[in-house]
């Protein structure tokens, strides 16, 4: 792996390693407040060039509907976005990977029902994740 993809790479590492403790249940919308506004950017930008580079490793054109790479500028927005989305209870244990998604999906205009919808189906899956722990 090269320098220049091995950086998000290790960014993302270290930020989950450091907001996961082995004695407590992971709650995504808690670490998620629990960081730097400045880390939450570098988190969804890291992410999105992670998604970026193996789309390109693996020669994926037009992967999904959203943009999956996106610029530092837009990050700080997306994170925004995310912050307001944890602020509902409701949505704290959805992982961050999917709740990026969601952020997008606000952004690229995507209707409340669709947005609504999508957070339902990641309640449910992360409410059945972490029943089999």
């Amino acid at each position: 792996m090269t320098r220049r993809k091995s950086i998000p790479v290790v960014i993302l590492i270290m930020f989950v390693w450091s907001s996961v403790s082995a004695d407590q249940e992971y709650n995504p919308g808690k670490s998620w407040s629990r960081v730097s506004t400045d880390s939450q950017v570098y988190w969804v930008w890291g992410a999105s060039k992670g998604q970026e580079l193996l789309f390109e490793e693996l020669q994926i054109k037009n992967a999904g509907s959203y943009e999956n790479a996106i610029p530092m500028s837009d990050a700080q927005t997306i994170s925004q976005v995310m912050s307001d989305l944890y602020r509902d209870p409701a949505n704290t244990y959805v992982p961050w990977k999917y709740m990026m998604v969601v952020a997008k999906m606000k952004l690229h205009g995507a209707t409340t029902g669709q947005v609504v919808e999508r957070l339902e189906l990641l309640r449910s899956y992360a409410a059945y994740e972490r029943s089999k722990q």
